[in-house]
């Protein structure tokens, strides 16, 4: 990530069993709050190459299963 420092992400919850609610971290001088699908989520860390940092707790759980879920598939039945 340049000077500013190494990218971290900390998910902090799951919203309707699909939003990934985590805190971006650039080094010592940047966290940003975010929420948005799972497999953007997944995108954002790539493209970042931000270090996964551990979730505790319910959101650790909530997290797993999202990953293990089909993600990608809006209410009512499509993708």
């Amino acid at each position: 990530m340049g000077d500013w420092g190494d990218a971290t992400v900390r998910v902090t919850g799951i919203r309707r069993s699909r939003f990934v609610e985590f805190d971006f971290s650039i080094g010592d001088e940047l966290v940003v709050e975010l929420v948005m699908p799972y497999r953007e989520f997944r995108t954002f860390c790539d493209e970042h190459e931000a270090e996964m940092l551990p979730a505790e707790g319910e959101a650790a759980l909530a997290l797993r299963q999202l990953a293990e879920s089909p993600h990608d598939i809006r209410p009512g039945g499509t993708r």
